[in-house]
């Protein structure tokens, strides 16, 4: 437990469950596609990417679902949002304290948009962002 624990204030994993599941089903929506569109700028072959495009393609279609019936339930989206975003916060890799800090500002700063994440994280495009973003998280 960390020494600066106060029982009045949530740690971070109830903050990053209360987050997600505080999206609607466009958000839900659009964090599943901006990761699709992330993994498959990843893959260098069609095949990779076609693979990638079948990977979603459930959850995208169950999302879909979801912006036009009301009456689905968002709780399986929230769960696999849950389960990259926790994945993407251990994952043991080259810029893991930096992924870290930029998740952690995200989950606490709710003027950031959460759906952006994967994007951040493994698109070349938005390299630029995630390092601003992990310049204002080192800041804290």
């Amino acid at each position: 437990m960390n020494k600066f624990w106060e029982y009045n204030k949530p740690i971070f994993i109830r903050k990053l469950i209360d987050r997600v599941e505080n999206l609607n089903a466009g958000q839900c929506l659009s964090f599943i596609t901006n990761s699709e569109k992330a993994f498959t700028t990843l893959r260098d072959s069609k095949e990779e990417q076609k693979r990638t495009k079948e990977d979603h393609a459930s959850m995208l279609e169950y999302a879909r679902e979801c912006t036009q019936h009301s009456t689905e339930s968002l709780q399986p989206l929230h769960d696999a949002i849950l389960h990259e975003l926790l994945h993407d916060y251990h994952w043991d890799g080259l810029r893991q304290h930096q992924t870290q800090n930029v998740l952690e500002l995200i989950v606490h700063d709710t003027t950031l948009d959460i759906t952006m994440w994967k994007l951040y994280l493994w698109d070349l495009d938005y390299e630029k962002q995630f390092d601003a973003l992990d310049l204002r998280a080192s800041e804290l």
